[in-house]
């Protein structure tokens, strides 16, 4: 028999952010792997079956990291829960995520998820540090 390297194989979309990254359509299903403080990501309109990963590559020690509703998209289409240092935190009505550099500082794993149904995002994510994962509305 051998062994054989033959079947069905899938390797995920990524992309490291080294800058600003404004998301398309054509990414839907990319995990984008942050490791600059002060980078963000630009969300594109909700559509339906998007779907985007962030997960942060470094700890975010000067400043914040972003992701956010394209600002011509119109306000508040986030909504969701994280698990920030074992409490759950909810985002309703939401416009960006925050990964928050200060003394509890995001950290090399944390992560959010993003998923749209074409009206809204519906978010998760995960941060191991109090105060490390925020929603906010601007």
């Amino acid at each position: 028999i051998g062994s054989t390297t033959t079947g069905l194989r899938y390797y995920e979309d990524t992309e490291t952010g080294t800058g600003d990254i404004t998301a398309t359509a054509a990414m839907s299903g990319r995990t984008f792997y942050m490791g600059t403080a002060g980078k963000d990501v630009t969300l594109p309109a909700p559509a339906n079956g998007l779907w985007y990963k962030v997960v942060i590559t470094a700890n975010v020690a000067t400043t914040n990291m972003l992701v956010k509703e394209d600002s011509q998209v119109g306000a508040g289409v986030m909504y969701g829960t994280f698990e920030v240092a074992g409490a759950v935190v909810a985002c309703s009505t939401t416009d960006q995520i925050n990964f928050v550099a200060d003394t509890n500082e995001a950290i090399n794993g944390d992560w959010v998820m993003l998923r749209s149904d074409g009206t809204n995002w519906y978010i998760s994510g995960t941060a191991k540090n109090a105060a490390a994962l925020t929603c906010t509305d601007v």
